[in-house]
């Protein structure tokens, strides 16, 4: 049976013409079009010149000799990045009728290594709590470069106790936690599945929250806590003068945890937070796999099992299970 071709759509015949026809179809977040968009820009400028090429230009032959040309300055990890984006255009592209097949059904992904994922070890993060601790007397007036060290505790121990990512961090809300019930409610703008779930609020993070609550609303003049609850949690342009005012950016925190580590000699980001969340938590007899994926959002267990580290240690008290022969 032939494919049926939509009478919806305004012609497609070129690459930019199907891009921008595939993006106003699809919800997507703003990096990741921002993504479609340089990776078709770095295809047309590597392969055709930078032109606006047809879409039958587009043939596996190219493709396969575009392949060659990222591994030679790029990673395998790269290229597959690029082609799952394109790919993603290909096949609307056959489902639309405009192209026969995926020009990219013939080109493979490129074999890569998975590494071992990067976790923090406990005590590496005692002693970068220490640290923190250690500039008390840094002021509004005579900040440095991890001022003020009880934001950036507060938003360390939150990523540790939650295992939320940089971007869920930022989207924090006052009226998102609730210090009553201590349970922490993360929505849908801030997730990469497009869900919203809730979580519950470590005893340990509590009152480094409410440190943060108190500091926001001496920062805001008259206004009672029910006024800031469409407030950002984590907004250091309150607190910080070298921050421009407004909202704090996924770079902003990005930026901070770079300085941390160039300071400390620990690497630490959000997302290392979440991998040791996970590994942690995982970590002794019966862990509860369920719960974990239900506490970082995954819709797929498979990702959950991913974040998780083993260490030779675990694997040590796995053997130490066997009988003696």
């Amino acid at each position: 049976m032939e494919k049926s071709q939509r009478t919806d759509i305004v012609p497609i015949s070129s690459i930019h013409e199907l891009l921008n026809q595939y993006l106003s179809e699809n919800l997507l977040r703003p990096a990741s079009v921002h993504n479609y968009r340089s990776v078709v820009a770095m295809m047309t400028r590597e392969c055709f010149d930078g032109l606006d090429i047809s879409l039958t230009e587009v043939t596996p032959e190219k493709l396969a000799a575009w392949r060659t040309t990222v591994l030679e300055r790029a990673s395998p990890a790269t290229w597959n990045n690029y082609r799952r984006h394109l790919s993603a255009l290909f096949n609307y592209a056959v489902m639309l009728g405009v192209l026969p097949q995926n020009p990219l059904k013939r080109v493979r992904s490129a074999p890569s290594t998975r590494k071992k994922k990067r976790t923090i070890a406990p005590q590496e993060l005692t002693n970068l709590i220490k640290l923190l601790d250690q500039h008390t007397e840094e002021s509004h007036s005579n900040p440095g470069l991890l001022f003020p060290h009880w934001f950036w505790r507060a938003a360390i121990k939150t990523l540790y106790y939650t295992g939320i990512r940089r971007r869920q961090l930022v989207n924090l809300n006052w009226q998102d936690i609730d210090l009553t019930t201590r349970v922490i409610h993360l929505r849908a703008s801030g997730s990469k599945t497009h869900r919203e779930w809730q979580i519950p609020m470590a005893d340990e993070l509590v009152a480094d929250l409410e440190e943060v609550l108190r500091h926001t609303l001496a920062h805001s003049g008259n206004q009672s806590q029910e006024d800031i609850l469409g407030r950002q949690v984590f907004q250091i342009s309150l607190f910080h003068p070298r921050y421009k005012h407004g909202l704090m950016t996924e770079a902003q925190l990005s930026g901070f945890f770079r300085r941390l580590s160039e300071h400390s000699g620990v690497r630490i980001s959000s997302h290392r937070m979440r991998h040791t969340l996970a590994t942690e938590l995982m970590r002794g007899e019966n862990p509860d796999i369920k719960g974990v994926q239900s506490l970082l959002g995954h819709t797929d267990i498979r990702v959950t099992l991913g974040y998780i580290e083993t260490d030779v240690s675990q694997l040590r008290h796995l053997m130490g299970r066997l009988r003696p022969i």
